[in-house]
């Protein structure tokens, strides 16, 4: 029996929640028009460029090209959430890609368009590949699968071509056990 009245609740909740508007004119059984879905404030963009790490056999510095899909939501005019994959090409041996998450503020210098952007957030990066060691005369060759999180530190520049179009350049520090740099340029598509 105790069960009835919490039953007999959620169901006057289902049952006025359609009249719950604050629009008086409102009427919940006439069907809204349809409409298409209203994409402000979405943001999405591909970036290309390159990237140094410390190699992971050699003392050495290893570089490689890299490119970057990214989307975002705007909450704010200045802050913004974002997400992206991250393809970071393959240094000894061994493909490196990753995802990663961010809080993005945009920061407008002037109004010419120009503006700067700082970044914070994590990656999970991802090593897998074949790596092969010289041992006494011998190759001998070894599957490689490793990941790692890493928090995730940038800046750069945004240029506004027109109320859609933007060009991004930045600089991406991704701590951690990949501790790496990466530099890319790119375009942006905005939903505004």
């Amino acid at each position: 029996m105790k069960l009835f009245p919490k039953w007999l609740a959620a169901a006057s909740l289902g049952l006025l929640a359609p009249f719950s508007y604050a629009d008086s004119s409102y009427d919940a059984f006439v069907s809204p028009e349809k409409k298409a879905p209203d994409l402000t404030g979405f943001y999405g963009g591909l970036s290309a460029g390159i990237y140094q790490t410390d190699c992971f056999i050699a003392d050495d510095s290893c570089r490689s090209g890299a490119w970057k899909l990214y989307g975002g939501y705007d909450i704010t005019e200045k802050v913004s959430l974002e997400l992206a994959y991250h393809n970071l090409g393959t240094i000894e041996d061994l493909d490196i890609s990753g995802t990663g998450a961010s809080g993005v503020v945009n920061l407008p210098v002037g109004k010419n368009g120009f503006s700067v952007l700082g970044k914070v957030g994590a990656v999970k990066l991802n090593a897998k590949g074949t790596v092969k060691n010289v041992v006494d005369t011998q190759v001998i060759a070894s599957e490689v699968k490793k990941s790692a999180t890493g928090m995730l530190i940038g800046g750069g520049t945004e240029y506004e071509i027109d109320n859609n179009w933007k060009i991004r350049t930045e600089y991406e520090h991704i701590g951690g056990d990949y501790n790496l740099g990466l530099f890319s340029i790119g375009v942006g598509y905005s939903s505004l």
